[in-house]
């Protein structure tokens, strides 16, 4: 139970795990797949927890926000991989804490063509019900990865430690667009959108400081 959350560890970027091996230096080896290839990984087990940066990045044909705790993934964005006006805004904030938070994706077509993430618990569980009882054929989001770890705020207010990840959502939905929500714990990023008609939705999540 001290590995991890719950006993659970999660692999960023890895979308499913095909094999175990601990190697001559007893470092543990996972080979699965991401979203395009296969994936092999290596860990220290012996190692202490370091925490990994969260990346905003910002499409400028969209007007869409993206965030990422893969390097890998980051590194691919800013080469073009995602299509063309992806941009790093400079804004980031730590992964670190209690929960899995659970990424989800829509589609291109029907859409959302866009990511949305929650600490895991009733949300992402409600999501995950949603997509199995909605068709393919309509929008829906679907469950990806567990892609990096935070901290639940309770009612709202981070603990000692931590700072807010604020969640502002573009109303997408009632205004016809694909749906997009930015995550910064910078209050002055949401309210820049907020006054560009986004709604605020308060805090999502409590990174470490």
């Amino acid at each position: 139970m001290s590995f991890g959350v719950d006993g659970e560890y999660p692999l960023p970027g890895m979308l499913s795990v095909d094999a175990l091996a601990l190697d001559s230096n007893s470092r543990l080896l996972v080979a699965g797949q991401d979203t395009t290839s296969a994936v092999l990984a290596r860990y220290e087990l012996n190692g202490t927890i370091t925490s990994t940066p969260i990346v905003e990045f910002y499409n400028t044909h969209l007007d869409h926000y993206f965030i990422t705790a893969d390097a890998g993934e980051a590194a691919a964005i800013d080469g073009g991989s995602a299509g063309p006006g992806w941009i790093r805004t400079g804004n980031s904030f730590k992964s670190g804490g209690s929960t899995p938070v659970c990424r989800f994706y829509g589609s291109q077509v029907p859409g959302p063509n866009s990511h949305f993430y929650t600490v895991a618990g009733t949300e992402c569980d409600g999501l995950k019900q949603l997509q199995a009882i909605t068709p393919v054929t309509q929008k829906r989001w679907n469950f990806e990865s567990l892609d990096f770890i935070s901290t639940p705020p309770t009612n709202g207010t981070c603990p000692t430690g931590t700072v807010p990840v604020y969640r502002a959502y573009n109303n997408g939905f009632a205004r016809g667009v694909d749906s997009n929500h930015r995550f910064s714990s910078e209050a002055a990023a949401i309210q820049e959108v907020v006054t560009r008609g986004w709604i605020n939705e308060g805090v999502a999540m409590c990174a470490p400081i």
